[in-house]
């Protein structure tokens, strides 16, 4: 209880600080906020002074229930989502999936807001970068490749009849006139790889597939699926076979994905495994940073100094400074032998 009041009083000072935002909060809130209880009147009491409003009272559902522990045989609501009463929202559900492994459910709320304009940004604002941004990658091990190359040779046979009706044998008057042909024909080319590599190879970041999954992890989750919907189809009965074949099919997925997962640590993929054995060294580490990523170890500071430009200076002097010759003459015979 004094854990919870100091959290309460610390999201208090959190809404005073900045009074002129509206607020929503989503939160797992550990407790059933309808039924009695002292921590319950704690989060209603902050409810009421902080001038705020739950949206699942605005928009009731069949199923209010968001967290169930089906082995417990224990459902209760204790995931809200609270927001400022000048705030409108238009839509709330506690959503129903195919399936979840998780014991809470995902709430949705849809709130209506109005985009004002911040000062002088104009119709273009300056988007905000992080060195933490992830960058995406074309996906050579995930993609259908037999579909990219029937898209290169759809959009390369024109490059190509233009190149061979093209007569190389030219006068030296008609070089330039050669050269920019060339340059034309290389970006054409460029230009049809890319577009073919835009529309059939997928691009996430480095670490997006989980190589650990197996086909088999497929099958699992196809199968508690289809056991999933039969379940809801029925009702979703608490006891009989339906529900015994569909919390069995989830089990075993959800136990399967918690084995595989732990093997990432441990075992290598078939593709890795390959790489190692022929002694590919080169092969492993393109398929090691494939699969898992590689982290940015950028070095951003020199002697205290982040500017690149200054740094790039500094460096130019100190070699400069180190790379004099010892004597001239050593040098000027140095120079000879050259």
């Amino acid at each position: 209880m004094d854990l919870y009041s100091a959290i309460i009083s610390e999201l208090k000072a959190v809404i005073e600080d900045y009074a002129q935002y509206k607020l929503i909060l989503c939160a797992d809130l550990n407790t059933e906020i309808d039924l009695p209880s002292s921590v319950s009147d704690l989060v209603k009491n902050f409810i009421h002074i902080n001038n705020l409003q739950r949206n699942d009272l605005l928009y009731p559902t069949a199923n209010r229930c968001t967290y169930i522990n089906e082995s417990q045989r224990v459902e209760t609501c204790i995931d809200y989502i609270i927001s400022s009463t000048d705030l409108q929202s238009v839509a709330f559900n506690v959503l129903d999936l195919d399936i979840n492994l998780s014991d809470h459910l995902p709430i949705m709320c849809v709130f209506s807001c109005r985009s004002i304009g911040c000062g002088n940004v104009g119709a273009n604002p300056p988007k905000l970068t992080s060195q933490f941004d992830d960058v995406s990658y074309f996906r050579w091990d995930h993609a259908p490749l037999s579909q990219y190359y029937e898209q290169t040779r759809v959009l390369l046979e024109p490059i190509f009849a233009e190149l061979s009706t093209f007569d190389h044998l030219v006068a030296d008057s008609e070089t330039d006139a050669l050269h920019d042909k060339l340059e034309i024909t290389y970006n054409s080319v460029v230009t049809a790889l890319t577009t073919s590599a835009n529309l059939c190879i997928p691009k996430t970041r480095k670490n997006f597939y989980k190589f650990w999954w197996s086909q088999e992890l497929n099958e699992l989750k196809a199968a508690a699926v289809t056991s999933a919907r039969v379940w809801q189809q029925a009702g979703k009965p608490k006891h009989g076979p339906i529900f015994q074949n569909y919390y069995k099919d989830k089990l075993a997925y959800k136990k399967r994905i918690r084995e595989d997962k732990q093997q990432e640590t441990v075992s290598f993929t078939n593709d890795l495994h390959e790489a190692l054995l022929h002694k590919n060294g080169k092969e492993f580490w393109k398929c090691w940073k494939a699969k898992t990523g590689t982290k940015n170890n950028c070095i951003r500071q020199v002697d205290g100094i982040a500017d690149s430009t200054t740094i790039d200076h500094h460096f130019a002097k100190h070699f400069e400074q180190i790379c004099q010759p010892h004597t001239a003459t050593l040098n000027e015979k140095n120079e000879s032998e050259i």
